[in-house]
């Protein structure tokens, strides 16, 4: 009877485990998982990190034309056909703020269309409030002339 109870019970485990074989489908699948998601969920975090630069410019953009129309006529009658504007004098001077995104780096204004109108590059490179970086390029051309906002 105690040998019957143990084959029983032995009988019992082996039908509950898994086999070697159940356990290496099981981990490949979830290698094939893993390898589908990951890629996804980083790409799904650069297009945000994106979002929430372009986000940042736009404002940029908005707060830039503002500037360009005040000083338009100061800008057009100098000399010079190229300036540039250094994006931390645009935050002393409260022309920009910051929220959840850092920069660095300038804003160069060019003279064109016969000296009349003025266009605008940047050159920032900005991160995210956790460090990450969203952008980079801040290597502006030399030669153009720093101006100061009043």
């Amino acid at each position: 009877m105690i040998l019957e109870y143990g084959v029983d019970n032995m009988n019992n485990i082996n039908q509950k485990a898994f086999t070697l074989i159940e356990m290496l489908v099981v981990i490949i699948i979830i290698g094939i998982i893993l390898a589908i998601a990951i890629p996804s969920v980083r790409n799904i975090t650069n297009q945000n990190k994106n979002k929430i630069y372009q986000t940042h410019i736009e404002i940029v953009e908005v707060k830039r034309k503002l500037l360009m129309d005040q000083y338009k006529g100061e800008l057009l009658s100098k000399k010079e056909n190229c300036f540039q504007i250094d994006y931390q004098e645009l935050l002393k001077n409260e022309w920009i703020t910051e929220q959840g995104v850092f920069c660095n780096g300038s804003i160069i204004i060019t003279k064109s269309g016969n000296q009349k109108s003025l266009s605008a590059d940047y050159y920032l490179s900005c991160v995210d409030k956790n460090n990450n970086s969203l952008h980079e390029d801040n290597t502006a051309p030399s030669g153009c002339a720093t101006f100061k906002i009043s």
